[in-house]
């Protein structure tokens, strides 16, 4: 889970006990991946990928929020074509600056297929209009691929594969730097930040 992506529980948290007394501190434990170098565009369609460090909070009232490794690596693919079936993985490397390779990624058991599946966006539009979107998304975990809390280099390559088995191949590259935070905030302080 992106650290970002603890927003909304946070927030539904501010407006359940604002008004609560005994609301604590939060003990952060917890570790973000950061890309390090610009990603140069992609010459063909490719998912979109994160390091997912399996961030969870403890309670709303203040407790730990924690990483727990190992971390997955999560996928994101969105088909507004909807052409495309699946999403293979057939090379994951995970290679930290000391030229180690992380056992986590070289145990994987390759290929790993993501299906694609179905989604419906709806929105309000001006006027009371009711606009309702329907895609493909291709959205899923590469879990148990990093056990180190150190900047690394995250080689994947695979295929989209088209619903008439057409694949087209993707080689992503990305260079992570490592931040951890072991601080503790007040839950105000937490709730202003987000």
């Amino acid at each position: 889970m992106r650290q970002s992506s603890l927003l909304p529980i946070l927030l539904s948290a501010s407006f359940l006990v604002s008004s609560c007394k005994g609301v604590g501190d939060y003990k952060f434990d917890t570790v973000t991946f950061v890309i390090s170098k610009p990603i140069p565009p992609a010459a063909g369609p490719q998912p979109g990928i994160h390091i997912d460090t399996n961030t969870k909070v403890s309670s709303i009232t203040g407790g730990t929020v924690k990483s727990t490794k190992p971390y997955a690596i999560a996928v994101d693919f969105t088909d507004d074509t909807f052409t495309y079936a699946e999403a293979e993985f057939t090379k994951v490397t995970v290679t930290y600056a000391d030229g180690t390779n992380d056992p986590g990624a070289a145990a994987l058991k390759l290929p790993i297929s993501i299906p694609a599946r179905r989604y419906e966006t709806t929105n309000s539009m001006a006027g009371g209009r009711i606009v309702k979107t329907k895609l493909r998304v291709i959205s899923g975990k590469i879990p148990g691929s990093i056990t180190r809390d150190k900047p690394l280099t995250l080689r994947i390559e695979g295929n989209l594969i088209k619903d008439d088995g057409t694949k087209i191949p993707f080689a992503i590259k990305q260079n992570y730097t490592v931040t951890i935070d072991k601080t503790t905030k007040p839950w105000g302080d937490v709730m202003q930040d987000r």
